[in-house]
């Protein structure tokens, strides 16, 4: 597996031996209501997603992941209401993801105009973006041609000229 990421079976081993004391002694994580013993009995759904089911007897039985681009860092979560999307302008490959942190700004030359975005697309040809973190390509300037992906114009060579958009030479 990869830096940063951890399979299931380890994160809710991680995961009980966080939530554990805190359920025995009713803490945060719990959502017991006042008077009712199913706190300490009941371990919540661990940050990073949601469990839809009742009667689960293990976390692997009633927890989905929130899908790529979005992330949860609660724990208790039973729906996927509970996923929010990366801000636009940025993006996260990564299912299950516990914090706005695992979104990352787009790179110079592609962009997300939506929220909870996995993937920033790469702006198309005749087009360009220079910055970090945006939401929208803009269109090359005259006198430059930008091919898809492009971060910044490129001047029109020796002998050629462009008074358009330009996609490529």
């Amino acid at each position: 597996s990869g830096a940063g990421v951890v399979a299931a079976s380890e994160f809710a081993m991680l995961w009980l031996l966080w939530a554990q004391p805190r359920l025995q002694r009713g803490g945060s994580g719990s959502r017991a209501a006042a008077g009712e013993g199913w706190a300490t009995a009941c371990a919540a759904c661990p940050p990073g997603g949601y469990c839809a089911s009742e009667g689960a007897a293990s976390v692997s039985m009633t927890f989905t992941a929130c899908p790529a681009g979005r992330f949860n860092p609660e724990p208790g979560a039973f729906d996927s209401s509970a996923c929010v999307g990366c801000a636009a302008g940025k993006s996260s490959p990564i299912p299950g993801a516990t914090s706005a942190l695992a979104c990352l700004d787009c790179l110079p030359g592609s962009v997300a105009g939506i929220d909870g975005a996995c993937v920033c697309p790469l702006c198309d040809a005749g087009k360009f973006q220079n910055a970090p973190g945006r939401t929208a390509c803009s269109d090359c300037t005259p006198g430059y041609y930008c091919l898809q992906g492009s971060s910044a114009p490129m001047p029109c060579p020796s002998g050629r000229y462009q008074n358009a958009t330009l996609a490529a030479l």
